[in-house]
């Protein structure tokens, strides 16, 4: 492989990196995960991959891995920072790499959540790139995508009076509490957790859906939330999945008919959302002993109790079909398509 192959490889991942320290705004993109690149020289395509270990969500800085895809013993180091749209970042290759040392510096943009592109250098060499992959957006800085977020726009909590021990709030970085002499307990909270609320959205959220129970709650405005607040609240936005062993398929919209499927069945639900997110349903044609369809709820939405679904096959044939139907207590009732009849009784966990 010639020098002038891996000099593209690297000066495309550079591109990267340089872009991402030209700017001090926030990202608008978190591009954790991989990225596949097309480094373009004079018409010559050169493919690399990269992988983004470590993110900051507030600074936009971030550092991985690279490797040339043809040859995998060329490797490198990149490091750089995503400053609103752009990107810039620099990529270094290892000493163990037939190039050691080998820099490249790059700029670009961050056009959608899978694609980018943009220009670099290396020694003697400019370059155009494209890469594709997945970036999610994260317009508050709390670490928790726009898509997953349940309170935007979280800012840092200040407490009215200030901040107890055993009592948390967001500082813009992480949850922070003044621990107890002692022991003490030994816990910790994170965004992910808490769905990208911070203390004070917390308390607001319990406030608004749960007046009766929570009242006021002036005291946890002024010294922070309390670890049963916190416990609670994030208890109550966990997802809750509805999971049966088996269920009871009809052929004809009443339990008069024939029984035509059976099989195991579980969704899952964001309780604030009711946004279906993932499940199965195992369906089993004749039923018990019959053959398998590997069904996918692909969507859906749960509102008070009634249910939605949306299902996706693609062994051992394509096939989508819905549901619709209540869920009370344990029991799962409804309709496929047809209309069917389609009942399980199973539980409830979140």
């Amino acid at each position: 492989m010639s020098n002038k192959t891996i000099l593209l490889g690297v000066i495309a991942v550079t591109l990267l990196s340089t872009v991402g320290t030209a700017f001090a705004a926030t990202p608008n993109w978190n591009i954790t995960g991989t990225w596949n690149f097309d480094f373009n020289l004079g018409g010559s395509h050169y493919l690399h991959t990269m992988t983004v270990t470590n993110f900051d969500p507030i600074t936009g800085a971030f550092s991985g891995t690279g490797v040339y895809v043809p040859d995998s013993s060329y490797t490198w180091k990149v490091t750089g920072v995503v400053s609103g749209d752009t990107i810039s970042f620099t990529i270094v290759y290892d000493s163990t790499s037939p190039n050691p040392g080998y820099t490249v510096t790059g700029t670009g943009t961050i056009t959608s959540a899978t694609s980018m592109s943009g220009t670099a250098t290396g020694p003697g060499q400019e370059f155009t790139w494209t890469a594709t992959g997945t970036a999610t957006q994260d317009f508050d800085h709390d670490g928790v995508a726009n898509s997953q977020d349940l309170c935007p726009g979280t800012a840092k909590d200040v407490p009215t009076e200030k901040l107890n021990v055993n009592r948390w709030i967001w500082d813009g970085s992480n949850f922070v509490t003044n621990s107890p002499k002692g022991k003490g307990p030994q816990l910790s909270f994170s965004m992910d957790q808490t769905q990208g609320c911070s203390c004070t959205q917390i308390l607001d959220w319990l406030h608004t859906n749960y007046p009766a129970q929570y009242g006021d709650m002036n005291g946890q405005y002024k010294f922070g939330c309390s670890i049963s607040i916190m416990q609670d609240f994030i208890k109550l936005t966990s997802p809750k999945t509805f999971t049966a062993a088996d269920s009871l398929y009809y052929n004809g919209p009443t339990d008069s008919a024939p029984l035509y499927g059976t099989g195991a069945f579980s969704f899952t639900w964001n309780p604030i959302t009711g946004a279906v997110t993932g499940g199965y349903y195992n369906e089993i044609v004749p039923p018990v002993s019959g053959t398998t369809y590997d069904n996918i709820v692909s969507g859906g939405s749960v509102v008070g109790n009634a249910v939605s679904l949306t299902f996706t096959r693609t062994v051992p044939n394509n096939y989508a079909f819905s549901f619709t139907g209540t869920l009370t207590g344990n029991t799962l009732t409804g309709q496929l398509d047809g209309p069917y009849l389609f009942t399980a009784t199973g539980a409830v966990t979140q």
